[in-house]
């Protein structure tokens, strides 16, 4: 472990906290994407319906609703957020255990087993990442934020691109019958569960910006403050909504951004569907599709992070919705899985704009102190959507077929990327004015 016990003290807790940055998304990278990119192809694999796919999306959405809601009180009463972080990553990967001897369960109650557990995931990594987003503006100053994050970004899709291309392409060559695919998963679910202790002891190596000793006793100052002002119990969730909703651009932002992810999800059981039952996709497809879409995103987060620092975080984020609106439109009139694999060049470069400027546009839109409130009311608001829209997709394909379905999405897609550009040129005009009455001034 020596790797891992370097003497870092004498740098600044900005430049130590790079370096253990790209270290905490590699290993975070690996345990997440030997599991989590093949998980609707193991659930097929142990004949899984659609509607049960569909559950893939929303019971991780049911189980986070609840988990980020009892955060609020978690986070209020702990003062450490990293150390809670930590414990609640650390059940995430436990779970992976519990992976590997669910082919031992009986054959009618193997594929509802893994659905319930896999979705139950999600109720320890919520809460884990409120933590690790309230944490990183203790992680990181203003001026190097984006960077880091656009940075982090780009390692991690890379080492998603690695970690799939084997993975993928082992459980597609290597077994030669379903009894040994099933072997090799269950080996890949503990390897995932090592490299996820591996990414938690590297997590709490992380260096607040207020304390000089973080291995011993880290007390969020902010935490502090803010809980001093709040009540325990349902009264510090009742303040804390006050408070959320009194928030205008806050609430502006969220509304666009709810609206356009049910429109979103609602598209990602039906595609997923398509793709199997229509093209007959398999790992080795699955891991093509998360490669490409890992090239574009590891290459894209770097142009998008200079086109933002001209432009902003606003029509960042409209462009990536719309690129997103396109994906549905093409998948109705794709023939074979080569396309598809094509089509994540567009996709990907959507999907990493979405994931980089709709944080970095929250973080514009809310209070430097007191954040963790609204991180946690918009991150509730992406997973009570999730909780329906997979059904709600799924229950129109088997209406209507899958062609009308997926037009149906990318209109609707369409229309809520268009919410963005409004608010674009609503801040944009704002902006303005606000600078021509600083000169009249």
């Amino acid at each position: 472990m020596k790797l891992f016990n370097l003497n870092l003290k004498r740098y600044k807790y900005e430049n130590y906290n790079t370096l253990i940055n790209y270290c905490h998304i590699i290993f975070q990278s690996i345990s997440i994407n030997l599991v989590v990119p093949f998980a609707q192809i193991f659930a097929k694999r142990l004949n899984a319906s659609d509607n049960q796919i569909a559950m893939l999306h929303s019971l991780p959405a049911f189980f986070g609703t609840i988990a980020i809601i009892l955060s609020i009180l978690i986070y209020a009463k702990y003062n450490n957020k990293k150390k809670v972080a930590a414990i609640c990553y650390g059940l995430t990967r436990f779970i992976y255990i519990i992976f590997m001897i669910i082919p031992f369960f009986p054959p009618s109650f193997r594929s509802t087993a893994f659905v319930f557990f896999y979705g139950l995931t999600s109720f320890p990594s919520s809460i884990a990442n409120i933590g690790w987003q309230a944490l990183i503006p203790e992680f990181f100053k203003d001026r190097d934020r984006a960077f880091a994050l656009s940075k982090r970004n780009s390692i991690g899709t890379f080492t998603t691109l690695l970690v799939t291309l084997i993975t993928g392409n082992l459980l597609h060559f290597l077994p030669q019958n379903d009894m040994q695919r099933m072997l090799l998963y269950r080996l890949f679910f503990f390897i995932a569960f090592i490299f996820g202790l591996i990414e938690i002891y590297i997590f709490y190596k992380f260096r607040l910006s207020n304390s000089e000793n973080n291995d011993i006793s880290e007390v969020d100052i902010e935490t502090k403050k803010a809980d001093s002002a709040m009540q325990s119990g349902l009264k510090t969730l009742k303040s804390n909504i006050k408070t959320v909703l009194t928030n205008k651009p806050f609430i502006d932002y969220v509304i666009c951004i709810a609206l356009f992810n049910i429109v979103w999800q609602m598209g990602w059981p039906v595609l997923f569907s398509y793709e199997y039952n229509v093209l007959h996709s398999n790992e080795f497809w699955t891991s093509l599709i998360t490669i490409v879409s890992s090239l574009v995103q590891t290459f894209t987060y770097i142009f998008w992070y200079k086109f933002s620092k001209k432009r902003g975080y606003d029509l960042p984020l409209a462009i990536s919705a719309f690129l997103l609106s396109l994906v549905p439109l093409v998948y109705a009139v794709s023939t074979h899985m080569y396309q598809i694999v094509l089509l994540n060049l567009l996709s990907g470069l959507g999907v990493s704009g979405i994931n980089l400027f709709s944080l970095n546009n929250l973080y514009e839109v809310i209070p430097k102190n007191n954040k963790t409130p609204y991180i946690t009311f918009f991150s509730i608001t992406g997973t009570v959507t999730l909780i329906f829209t997979p059904s709600i997709g799924i229950f129109i394909k088997d209406h209507i077929g899958f062609f009308s379905t997926l037009i149906l999405i990318s209109i609707l897609r369409v229309l809520a990327s268009s919410l963005f550009f409004v608010r674009y040129k609503k801040n944009r005009a704002k902006s303005t004015q606000e600078q021509k009455v600083n000169i009249s001034v």
